[in-house]
């Protein structure tokens, strides 16, 4: 699975880079942008399956990013913030996972088992689509 991270503090991204190397088989993190408008470009650019997405970036926040993405549901997206008060924002996204800052392995973990199962019943439903 390809993912990346909309993410602008650099020392947030490292460890979600060392964390994933830890818990985070079958994920390959391709890229980190630090802002909304190189976040677009980079997810235009890679077409990622996985989405990390910090909130509050300096020229907006990821929910904004989300709002432009036309197709943003074939994206898994798992928010990992230190921000306690956007739970109810993450939900109307649809995320699979808020972590909070700091990243904790098992929810970390977690949120990946579901981007994987939720990958792989979209690659199903495709197929069976298709057979149709």
């Amino acid at each position: 699975m390809r993912a990346v991270a909309i993410e602008d503090n650099q020392l947030a991204f490292d460890e979600l880079e060392i964390s994933l190397r830890e818990v985070g088989k079958g994920v390959d993190l391709i890229g980190r942008a630090p802002t909304v408008q190189a976040g677009l470009e980079l997810i235009e650019r890679e077409q990622p399956d996985l989405l990390f997405l910090d909130i509050e970036l300096p020229d907006g926040t990821n929910f904004d990013l989300l709002r432009k993405l036309t197709d943003r549901e074939k994206y898994a997206v798992v928010f990992i913030s230190g921000h306690h008060h956007y739970g109810n924002l993450v939900v109307d996204f649809s995320a699979l996972s808020y972590i909070y800052k700091p990243l904790e392995l098992s929810k970390l973990s977690e949120a990946i088992e579901r981007a994987q199962a939720r990958t792989k019943g979209k690659a199903y439903k495709s197929d069976v689509e298709d057979m149709l």
